[in-house]
């Protein structure tokens, strides 16, 4: 791959692609998840909150968060709920944060 390109220009891209995301994520409708299942997952050793519909497997939540807390669990459900999130259950381990949030 003969092409140069600076650490400045990376850095742009990626925010650039992380502001677009962002607002993808906030437009998403979620009203059609009837079964959700909601875990920490931990990449290099770091948490990791996730959310997906059972039946399509469609990830709804996907939020690096180093405490795992019920107030940071709280947060995440009330914006996913706002986004439509009303499933009839959601399946999840005995994690108190989760349970709590």
């Amino acid at each position: 791959m003969d092409e140069s390109i600076s650490l400045g220009t990376i850095h742009n891209l990626l925010n650039d692609t992380r502001e677009q995301a962002c607002k993808i994520n906030a437009a998403q409708e979620l009203s059609k998840v009837k079964e959700g299942a909601n875990d920490e997952l931990f990449q290099s050793g770091k948490p990791v909150l996730a959310g997906l519909d059972q039946h399509s497997l469609y990830c709804y939540l996907l939020a690096a968060e180093e405490p795992r807390d019920a107030e940071t669990w709280a947060i995440h459900l009330w914006d996913l709920e706002q986004q439509g999130l009303h499933p009839e259950r959601i399946i999840a381990d005995g994690g108190k944060g989760l349970r709590a949030g």
